[in-house]
């Protein structure tokens, strides 16, 4: 009867170990930042970091 309820305790405490495991990495997944530059291209990209570099924003 013990035996039962510590296998019971054991297996519940691994379901709740999965869970949180599992709900941690779908947190980590989830995006809220917008890529500003997704549709820019090479030259603008490059220019922009430039700007930014000269101004010592690296």
């Amino acid at each position: 009867m013990i035996a039962e309820r510590v296998g019971g305790l054991r297996v519940f405490s691994l379901l709740i170990l999965v869970l949180a495991c599992l709900s941690l990495s779908l947190a980590g997944c989830s995006t809220t930042e917008r890529d500003e530059t997704v549709n820019w291209s090479a030259d603008r990209l490059y220019s922009e970091a430039k700007d930014e570099m000269n101004a010592g924003n690296w």
